[in-house]
């Protein structure tokens, strides 16, 4: 649904629209749509999305506003999503002619909360976080390709009341380079990325940074088998002291056993570069002075299986994984339950499958569930904020041409909420979604949904009942 949940909504920067075509025709070069809705929590949202493609040019923005206001204790919550990106193709329309595509995107997120963030007391908290990036790509049928980006991230936290000192930023510059060379059954690529952060937490600044290069073989024999192996070095500062690197081979394989089944399995041991951004976009009111370290992984093994038709799309996956410097989210009650960043070794064996279903003509079904367990090594404990079960189903059932009804479910279990053998826990729930849209015209319709998000909300972070369900209604325009 589109209703705001704390600590969970504000965590999408993509927006709508996605990856242009470059080579397509379009009957409709220029296209809009907007949206207007209101919730009975007093929860507004505003959105416009526009966008223009053409075969050699493409460009589209957004603008969307979410609110709530009127609940218990004055909690309230907005937030405010620019996103710009767009595109060109320079060179002409033979693929073996020289050829390159830029293209370049900002996108600015800031919102602003009163909420439960830690149970014990609440704080008023602003994040401001702004991304711009641009890149260069070769886009001709050659031998040589060659893709260059450049990325810029910036977050700012303050937390008020406070002093001068109550304000976090992060700035991180990140660029990188892929070379790759050549045909359709053996291409080489090398590849290197380097990132640093520089973070101002009231005091002395610190310079975390990663870098990365790799290389990697293709070989694809024939139609049905790809094989992909080669090794990969990365090295990290932390944020606090100390660093850490790795350098081991990387494996994969693709083998399509008939036209429906696939099967696949990889080993691709990593060093994840550590993000600001994402991190304090997890938990409302994570520590904005976090420790930043890269996650280190020397075992990522996963097969599974994909079975596609024209009614199904089934994918299943198992995957194992061991790393050191872990980030999770930890609830410290010795410190008045505030939420920090700890870093732990840690152990994940999981079941990921989702299936895609078109039941009927006019009914289609999409679940998704990860089974699994994700445990500190030192207690064995599963690790804080990490359910062992996450399913979520959404049906889409058309009543007409004209109307149309939706239901969604999400069912998360139990979570520890610290590191250690407490009875801090957040009980297991379920989130329901569902609603009804009918299309007026062609350019206009309107939808009604009911939900449970912001209910459940208050008994996570609150710890008391709330008001269970709200209502929402509004309206829809494409031009």
């Amino acid at each position: 649904g589109d209703t705001l949940m704390f600590g969970s909504r504000i965590s999408n920067f993509g927006g709508p629209g996605g990856a242009l075509p470059v080579y397509r025709e379009f009957d409709r070069p220029a296209r809009a749509h907007a949206e207007a809705s209101i919730g009975t929590y007093i929860s507004p949202r505003v959105m416009v999305h526009g966008e223009y493609n053409q075969r050699q040019f493409d460009l589209m923005g957004t603008v969307d506003y979410r609110g709530t206001d009127g609940h218990l204790d004055l909690a309230r919550a907005s937030s405010l999503l620019l996103d710009a990106r767009g595109g060109v193709l320079l060179g002409g329309d033979d693929p073996t002619a020289p050829r390159v595509r830029i293209t370049a995107g900002f996108d600015r997120i800031g919102d602003s909360y009163f909420l439960y963030g830690h149970r014990l007391f609440t704080n008023d908290r602003a994040r401001v976080v702004t991304r711009f990036n641009a890149a260069l790509a070769s886009a001709q049928d050659a031998l040589l390709d060659y893709d260059i980006y450049f990325r810029l991230e910036h977050s700012s936290v303050s937390d008020v009341p406070g002093d001068a000192t109550a304000l976090a930023t992060a700035s991180t510059p990140g660029f990188g380079i892929a070379l790759s060379a050549g045909n359709d059954t053996l291409r080489g690529r090398l590849g290197a990325d380097y990132q640093i952060s520089t973070l101002k937490y009231g005091g002395s600044a610190r310079t975390p940074n990663w870098v990365a290069a790799n290389f990697e073989l293709d070989w694809h024999p024939n139609p049905q088998l790809l094989l992909t192996a080669g090794a990969r070095y990365s090295g990290a500062q932390h944020s606090d002291t100390g660093s850490t690197n790795l350098f081991l081979p990387r494996v994969s394989a693709r083998y399509q056993a008939s036209r429906s089944l696939s099967l696949f399995a990889w080993y691709a041991p990593e060093l994840r570069a550590p993000s600001y951004r994402n991190r304090i976009m997890q938990s409302p009111y994570v520590d904005r002075k976090m420790v930043l370290r890269a996650e280190r992984v020397p075992v990522n093994v996963a097969a599974g299986l994909r079975f596609s038709s024209d009614a199904v799309t089934l994918e299943g996956r198992v995957l194992f994984e061991t790393a050191d410097n872990t980030p999770v989210v930890n609830e410290d009650s010795s410190v008045g339950g505030a939420l920090f960043y700890h870093h732990v070794e840690s152990r994940t064996l999981a079941l990921r499958a989702s299936a895609q279903m078109q039941l009927l003509p006019s009914l289609a079904l999409l679940v998704e569930a990860q089974i699994g367990s994700s445990v500190d090594v030192a207690t064995d404990d599963q690790l804080p904020m990490t359910p062992l079960i996450d399913a979520r189903l959404r049906a889409d059932y058309s009543l007409s041409n004209a109307l149309g009804l939706f239901a969604a479910m999400q069912y998360k279990g139990e979570q520890n909420t610290t590191l250690d053998a407490s009875d801090l826990v957040i009980a297991a729930h379920v989130l329901v979604d569902a609603g009804a849209s009918y299309q007026l015209s062609d350019a206009f319709a309107v939808f009604a949904e009911v939900t449970n998000l912001l209910g459940t909300s208050y008994e996570v972070w609150g710890g008391y009942e709330a008001p269970g369900f709200e209502a929402r209604g509004g309206v829809r325009f494409t031009f």
